[in-house]
């Protein structure tokens, strides 16, 4: 840098190399020793670069902080929708498997011919543990004390044809007049009673078959330790076809079902008994409730994506204003010996400070948010299941990586024009 003055006293205190032009002519007059002073002045340069650009984003935090609230609601919105989505699933997908679990495999025959109870029985193979004949023209109407059948008081039954997989209170079933009921039927059926006890007490299923209704006496042997979305009771196996043949002289039933330890045996089945039609119980349902879910994640992915991007554009915007704004800024900068890569980390840190802001904001409020909905949830359905809102650790992290990439995109533009910036230009500014 070159200073041309008339004050003798500040020359010869700051001067590196001292000129006097003196008749026409340049004379070197004194010199003072700089090569320590350089190594001094550049480790004091890298040392204090980092308070210098916090002290930076303090100073423009107030013009920031609208861009943070907007960027904030449109992360918001983004991560809420990919967490209630995905939670949702997630539930909806446990829940079908307490109903209709995975390793339960539905058959029928190829011919729609009528399944035998026999027929059903020649099917073997050491994964099986569990058979059950249905007939879909014989509805179960429930349980009840009364030998009467009345709506009322009878506690409708949904789900029957699994074995218990909990530990169980009481003792396990020995033949068809027994069941297993799970606790949070128990309890129902327990309040509908008014009594303080249903074990070995005798109660009443109800089937109705072409408008004539029948009952059945069994005796309640044992309470599997598991609260059930749906009202559950468990069977002696091949107990349902026993009852239907006692009571209507069916013995034949459309639909079987098998309980089995591993799903994968399902080809075995298939090569084994070309005659039968198997697959899972519950995988058509499963694929309609995912595609269903893709449809809806996708139309919300579009809005909040769009909200982002929109949030993204604005950050960019308020970059390039302050490079413009600043420009003169700039310009002192680097003539007091910051250099071109320290004049854009300066813009870099800027964006980032930013959207690293409004992440941290937005995670905390869904948090805090998630953590208010499952205590309401939890309120309302007590134990029936674990924590419904949950943030995945991916989501998170995948969303992070995006607006990081968005805001690298978005201080493109105002760092061309901070490699623009003319010193000399600005300066006159």
């Amino acid at each position: 840098m070159i200073v041309i003055s008339h004050d003798e006293i500040l020359a010869k205190k700051y001067h590196d190399y001292l000129y006097e032009i003196k008749d026409y002519q340049l004379k070197l007059i004194h010199q003072n020793p700089i090569t320590q002073r350089k190594k001094q002045e550049e480790k004091t340069s890298k040392r204090s670069f980092l308070q210098f650009i916090l002290k930076e984003l303090k100073m423009t935090w107030k013009s920031s902080f609208i861009v943070v609230q907007v960027l904030f609601l449109a992360l918001l919105s983004i991560l809420l929708t990919l967490s209630l989505t995905q939670s949702t699933q997630k539930q909806i997908h446990q829940q079908l498997e307490q109903i209709i679990p995975s390793t339960t495999i539905m058959l029928k025959k190829k011919n729609n011919q009528m399944i035998k109870m026999d027929d059903l029985k020649q099917i073997q193979h050491p994964a099986i543990q569990y058979r059950f004949l249905q007939n879909d023209q014989v509805d179960f109407l429930g349980i009840s004390f009364s030998k009467k059948y009345q709506t009322k008081k009878t506690l409708y039954i949904s789900d029957y044809i699994q074995q218990p997989q909990k530990k169980i209170q009481g003792r396990k079933i020995k033949n068809a007049q027994e069941i297993i009921l799970s606790k949070s039927t128990y309890e129902q059926l327990l309040y509908l009673s008014h009594q303080k006890n249903l074990i070995n007490k005798d109660v009443y299923l109800f089937f109705e078959y072409q408008n004539r209704i029948c009952f059945y006496k069994v005796k309640i042997v044992g309470i599997e330790n598991k609260k059930t979305l749906m009202e559950t009771v468990y069977f002696n196996e091949y107990a349902m076809s026993q009852m239907l043949k006692e009571l209507y002289q069916i013995e034949v039933g459309q639909t079987a079902f098998l309980q089995v330890k591993d799903k994968n045996i399902l080809k075995d089945l298939k090569n084994k008994y070309p005659l039968y039609q198997f697959k899972l119980a519950n995988s058509s349902l499963s694929s309609s409730i995912d595609e269903k879910f893709q449809q809806i994640e996708w139309i919300l992915y579009c809005f909040s994506s769009l909200a982002v991007v929109t949030a993204c554009f604005l950050l960019g915007v308020v970059l390039y204003l302050m490079v413009i704004k600043r420009k003169k800024y700039f310009a002192i900068l680097q003539t007091l010996g910051a250099s071109l890569w320290q004049m854009i980390t300066l813009v870099l840190c800027q964006g980032l400070g930013i959207s690293c802001t409004a992440f941290i904001e937005a995670m905390i409020v869904l948090k805090k948010l998630f953590i208010f909905a499952n205590q309401l949830i939890q309120k309302s359905i007590s134990d029936l299941m674990d924590e419904f809102f949950v943030i995945q650790n991916n989501v998170l992290l995948g969303v992070f990586i995006g607006v990081l990439i968005l805001t690298l995109l978005c201080c493109l533009i105002p760092i061309k024009k901070v490699k623009q910036i003319e010193i000399i230009e600005a300066l006159k500014s």
